[in-house]
């Protein structure tokens, strides 16, 4: 019987894999990170207080400094923590249940008798350990040795919270499933109400338990058997998280921030005072200190909320602000807390760190030039002639220089600064020339044949002589103090903004105009072209344009949230999307504009079909067989002649794809798509019937 569970359930995870592989060609992926993240739980153990981000930081100065604590725990994997005594477990997404027997130093498994290795709580009752996995709850007596099934009376559904009230053991659920609780160690549970909300998180003060919901905070007095609503001074009911510190209960909203109450809940007052983000995810308390996730920062307060400091010291948050390839290995920047510069071979999930020599926190600029890479930090440019491995200070002339942008005109080097302009130099780093545009904050740069545009807090600027002189070209912009960014697809040149959207010029920037159908969100980060796609990365996400910024679309299919984009990056037919906090992210840049493979298998000929349906309104679909690897262009033309769109611009592998054509912006009519490989080209006609 054991046998043919283990083979059944590696036959599981196989076709799992199968299944998370072929979904991720058609949406964002997480990109495995190194080190850091938000807090998801929290434990503590005498003097230790440890903090769960995917892997576990630790602190013994009551969270003033942290340091990582995961040596043995495979990255990106703890979602649950938990003490019992000096022992610490941690309950991972997808390997079981690992343990700490000194301190949070080593770890190693303790799974026997756990028949689902996916732990989403975890919590310690007395001398016992409970989790929750996907079959259950099981307990342990013996410190993680051994497990049994725990149950009974239990839905089959996630488990969402646990919380421990003397003797009793209460767990939160889903919708339809509300509380259940045991009071003989896991033996029987019984349902105890609140089955029409989702239970978030529990907090016990005394014999009071508090259950935050989405649809506000309740309370029992009775050890659940009956529960009431208290929420008098709540502005919102969707409690993220609560917590107790005595008599003092603390529930946190996601984008609203913190509420105290003093009297159980009777009454409840905003307590956001040194809080710079009201993102709040989690809530702690140890020790008359009261820790709080909020947007990817740790913040701790002594004197019950009254205010809030920082306690970052030693943890990550992720600002990935720039991007840069060499060969096939990507290169991306880190801006926050410590100066990271991370690498990624060949496309593959893992990023490793190659920040040696460099003691700078923040990298905001990339750029690669022949076989060297250029880091724009906020004190210097640093260079690697060894694919990350060394780098060394390039500081002649740019002293105390915060340098925001970098870039590459013929063999010069330019780089753009943080209030003091843009600088230039002929010899490969060794010194540096100030240009005549020196009290500008300059974000980043596009080019364009010999003329090179700068995206700057006084708006767009050109140089047409390498980077030594810039000229303003702002004609139609309203604000230029808003200008964020540009790039360049063909003649046209895109300038995006914060707050305005995006601007328009196909005449060296000699005149500009909004392009902003479709675009729901105005504050624009980042903008980068592949081909006539224009990507556009903003504070909701990443929008595309295949049609010259005439209309976009949002393309956020698998983030599963609203992602704040710094960075777009395109390299080895993928885009990467550098986030605020979320790390890095990756999208095939086939699906990203709209074209799939549906099938691999290699055909005997090149073949174009004729688009389906045809007539069509608005969409229509065109398919396509490839019998060997090849650059493929697709051109929408109109009855005149003009060139429209180009849906796919880049090099596919053998088989059959198809893409879709949307046509919503044009009128009734005639129009044609070409199809161009390296050695054929088909033409065929289609109509838009509106």
């Amino acid at each position: 019987m054991k046998r043919k569970f283990l083979l059944s359930h590696v036959l599981f995870l196989i076709l799992s894999s199968t299944l998370l592989i072929n979904n991720s060609q058609s949406q964002w992926v997480w990109e495995n990170e190194p080190i850091g993240g938000s807090i998801n739980s929290w434990a503590a153990s005498g003097s230790d207080i440890y903090a769960g981000y995917g892997g576990v930081y630790k602190s013994t100065n009551n969270g003033n400094s942290w340091s990582a604590s995961d040596f043995g725990l495979p990255i990106n994997s703890v979602v649950c923590l938990a003490t019992l005594g000096t022992n610490v477990f941690a309950g991972t997404s997808y390997i079981g249940v690992y343990k700490s027997i000194n301190n949070g130093m080593n770890w190693s498994p303790v799974n026997n008798g756990l028949t689902r290795l996916e732990i989403n709580k975890i919590i310690v009752s007395g001398t016992s350990i409970f989790v929750h996995t996907p079959d259950g709850v099981f307990k342990s007596t013996n410190s993680g040795s051994s497990w049994f099934a725990s149950f009974s009376g239990l839905p089959v559904s996630t488990v969402q919270s646990f919380a421990v009230s003397g003797s009793t053991i209460f767990a939160g659920y889903l919708y339809g499933y509300g509380v259940y609780k045991t009071t003989n160690s896991g033996t029987n549970w019984i349902s105890t109400g609140l089955s029409n909300v989702y239970i978030s998180s529990f907090a016990v003060s005394g014999t009071n338990i508090f259950a935050g919901t989405d649809g506000g905070v309740y309370l029992s007095t009775n050890n659940g058997t009956s529960w009431t609503a208290v929420n008098n001074g709540l502005s919102n009911l969707n409690i993220r998280t609560i917590a107790a510190s005595g008599t003092n209960i603390f529930a946190g909203v996601y984008g609203v921030g913190i509420f105290l109450s003093t009297n159980n809940g009777q009454s409840w007052v905003a307590v956001n005072s040194g809080l710079t983000n009201l993102n709040v995810s989690s809530l702690y308390s140890y020790n008359s200190n009261i820790f709080v996730n909020a947007g990817s920062n740790v913040f701790k307060s002594t004197n019950n909320g009254t205010t809030w400091n920082s306690a970052n010291n030693g943890m990550m948050s992720y600002r990935i602000e720039c991007f840069a390839s060499l060969g096939t290995t990507v290169y991306s920047g880190m801006s926050s807390w410590a100066g990271y510069i991370f690498k990624n071979i060949n496309s593959n999930t893992n990023w490793g760190i190659v920040n040696n020599d460099i003691t700078n926190p923040y990298i905001h600029s990339l750029t690669v030039f022949g076989t060297n890479i250029f880091a724009g930090t906020s004190d210097a440019v640093f260079k690697s002639s060894n694919n990350g491995a060394n780098w060394i200070a390039l500081n002649n002339g740019l002293s105390n220089k915060s340098i925001y942008s970098l870039g590459i005109s013929g063999t010069n080097i330019i780089a753009g600064t943080w209030a003091q302009g843009i600088y230039l130099s002929t010899n490969n780093g060794a010194s540096w020339s100030v240009s005549n545009l020196t009290n500008s904050t300059v974000y980043s740069f596009a080019f364009q044949g010999t003329d090179i545009y700068a995206a700057t807090n006084h708006g767009v600027y050109r140089s047409i002589n390498n980077g030594s002189t810039w000229v303003a070209v702002n004609n139609g912009i309203t604000y230029i103090s808003s200008i964020s960014s540009i790039t360049v697809s063909g003649s046209n040149i895109f300038s995006g903004t914060t707050g305005y959207g995006i601007y328009i010029s196909s005449n060296s920037g000699n005149n500009w105009s909004l392009v902003n159908n479709g675009l729901s969100n105005k504050y624009v980060n980042n903008l980068t072209a592949s081909g006539t796609n224009i990507l556009a990365g903003t504070d909701s996400g990443v929008f595309l344009s295949k049609n010259y910024g005439q209309s976009w679309s949002l393309k956020n299919e698998g983030f599963g949230f609203t992602p704040s984009i710094l960075s777009l990056f395109v390299a080895n037919n993928y885009v990467y999307a550098g986030t605020d906090g979320q790390f890095i992210w990756k999208r095939s840049l086939a699906d990203i504009i709209g074209i799939q493979n549906i099938s691999t298998e290699i055909p005997n000929k090149f073949s174009v079909s004729q688009n389906y349906p045809n007539p069509f309104n608005p969409t229509t679909i065109i398919k396509f067989a490839i019998p060997k690897s090849s650059s493929v262009k697709i051109t929408i033309f109109d009855i005149a002649g003009k060139e429209l769109e180009t849906l796919v611009n880049e090099t596919l592998q053998p088989g059959t794809y198809q893409t879709e054509w949307n046509g919503s912006n044009y009128s009734s009519g005639v129009y044609f798509y070409k199809i161009q490989t390296e050695n054929n080209t088909e033409t065929k006609r289609m109509t838009l019937i509106k």
